[in-house]
């Protein structure tokens, strides 16, 4: 195992090569005994490591052959696939290039019939804007005149009923105090006919009394 070990060791760059050499003198080792070598067994032991060598050095030419031809399978494929993907990716850039073309014509379309639609909504935004404030404008302007009106006929309207209330009131005034003096006269004429009425009430009484004194006196002179 030493022998095989060592050629594994001399031959590891080439990981194939070292692996094959190395199996071949292992079999050849555990072909030979242990205690017993004769010329004759060398010389077919040679001979057997010599085909074995010759068989190693042909697979592995074969092998480096096939590694070869595989390389180039290979390398034939990974430029097939390389010019099939860059025409692939070629086309799929010329096909997004003209994709993003069409859609930013397609947006500067838009833009441009959306600045159009804004200007024209604008225009007439701002014109119904000033028949509104020129409408308002008319209203407030009326309104004012209404009021003024309103304001003018309840100015009239205020001094008529100033002038009436007050013509009214001179009349009531009037009339109130006429009243009063007729009542104040008929106090008056009240008071003097109580007072009268007092005196002749007092006059008749003191008859009366009078009269009964002379009565009692009488009686009196004709009591025995």
């Amino acid at each position: 195992m030493s022998i095989a070990l060592d050629i594994y060791q001399a031959f590891k760059d080439d990981e194939p090569k070292a692996r094959a050499l190395a199996e071949a003198f292992d079999r050849l080792e555990q072909r030979i005994p242990a205690d017993v070598a004769t010329q004759d067994q060398l010389e077919a032991v040679k001979l057997e490591l010599k085909r074995d060598i010759q068989e190693l050095r042909t697979e592995i030419e074969r092998l480096r052959l096939q590694g070869e031809e595989v390389r180039a399978d290979l390398s034939e494929r990974i430029e097939h696939v390389q010019a099939d993907l860059s025409e692939r990716i070629e086309q799929i850039r010329a096909n997004l290039s003209a994709r993003m073309e069409q859609n930013r014509l397609e947006i500067e379309k838009v833009r441009a019939d959306l600045s159009e639609r804004i200007e024209h909504v604008q225009a007439g935004l701002s014109e119904r804007i000033e028949q509104i404030r020129a409408d308002l404008s008319a209203r407030m302007e009326q309104n004012r005149l209404e009021i003024e009106k309103v304001r003018a006929d309840l100015s009239e309207r205020t001094e008529h009923v100033r002038a009436g209330l007050s013509e009214r009131i001179e009349e009531v005034r009037a009339d109130l105090s006429a009243r009063i003096e007729q009542n104040r006269l008929e106090i008056e004429r009240v008071r003097a006919e109580v007072v009268r009425t007092h005196a002749s009430t007092l006059r008749w009484v003191t008859g009366l009394l009078i009269a009964q004194a002379g009565v009692i006196v009488t009686l009196i002179k004709l009591l025995p």
